[in-house]
């Protein structure tokens, strides 16, 4: 006889044997309950029972079947059907049966919301620490940027608007190995009290992400984007520790495009203008000047495009430079 399924928990699988019907119903139940579906019996008698899915938003072909051992009264699961493809089921009625309860929608809710209360505690208590946290972040980050916001109006005391946070590792990261672009980006925020966390993140000498600086505001909106922005400096210090001027991974991309760029017929116009005329009869201006490709993938990337690298070599160019 195979493991009870009370040594290996809910797991149904087949081969599993219980020694009763009664005992396989009970652990169908249960593991309906755990992952919170809707099952239904589909057929009951001595040479088999039948499991289905009683969802009723949409089709599900689950299934759980089960035949008699030898002794005619243990039961042994013979075949599990396809995994649930009916969303999650929150309304159990196996749960009611199971607990012996019947609560209502709101109920749950307000258990719920106690429930995270007692594991995550009480944020209103938490937003009166921020005062502290700001001092001890610029106490282990000195020259960090911590500024927070408050609002005063309507209220006997300071109630939480925004915060802007800049460490100092961050600063010089960005100004000594990054180039000068800046990314920025924002998502919601699902706790009770909601509100946007808005980031700002570089582009290093690796051409990977580089974290700048990130805010917690009310809103995604023109003013909280001004309260970012203009506390970011774009400013670059001169002299780099990388051995060609850039990171290996975008030395490997500048040379793969020089080995493309020679299958280019480059037209100088003067001025540092060019036009560039590619294998498959297409024609693309660039402009040195202004960092342009008629591709677009020097603007949006930062790097020189194929067009532009065949151009700048044929200047005799560096194309770090």
């Amino acid at each position: 006889m195979d493991a009870s399924y009370k040594e290996i928990g809910l797991n149904l699988r087949v081969s599993l044997v219980f020694p009763t019907t009664k005992d396989l119903k009970q652990a169908v139940k249960e593991n309906a309950i755990k992952e919170h579906r809707e099952v239904k019996l589909v057929k009951n008698d001595k040479r088999r029972i039948k499991f289905g899915c009683a969802s009723k938003t949409s089709p599900c072909e689950w299934f759980l079947y089960a035949g008699p051992m030898e002794d005619k009264i243990s039961f042994q699961i013979r075949k599990i059907g396809p995994n649930h493809t009916c969303p999650l089921s929150y309304n159990n009625k196996s749960v009611r049966e199971y607990a012996n309860v019947d609560i209502s929608k709101w109920t749950y809710y307000r258990a719920r919301k106690f429930a995270n209360k007692e594991i995550y505690g009480d944020s209103k208590l938490q937003y009166g620490m921020l005062w502290d946290y700001c001092t001890k972040l610029r106490r282990s980050n000195p020259g960090s940027t911590v500024i927070m916001k408050t609002n005063t109006e309507g209220s006997t005391s300071p109630v939480f608007e925004r915060i802007y946070i800049c460490f100092q590792a961050c600063k010089q990261g960005f100004r000594g190995g990054c180039r000068l672009i800046v990314g920025l980006d924002g998502c919601h925020l699902k706790a009770n009290h909601k509100g946007q966390i808005l980031s700002a993140v570089g582009i290093d000498a690796n051409n990977g992400m580089f974290p700048i600086a990130f805010s917690v505001v009310e809103s995604e909106c023109k003013d909280s984007w001004r309260y970012i922005a203009r506390r970011i400096e774009a400013k670059k210090l001169e002299g780099t520790k990388w051995k060609n001027g850039v990171g290996c991974r975008i030395w490997k991309l500048l040379e793969k495009t020089k080995q493309l760029a020679v299958n280019h017929d480059v037209i100088y116009l003067g001025d540092k203008k060019f036009e560039v005329n590619t294998r498959s009869n297409e024609q693309f201006a660039v402009d040195l000047n202004t960092w342009y490709c008629g591709c677009r993938k020097w603007s949006l990337y930062g790097l020189p495009c194929t067009h532009a690298m065949a151009a700048i070599i044929s200047r005799g160019l560096n194309p770090v430079e």
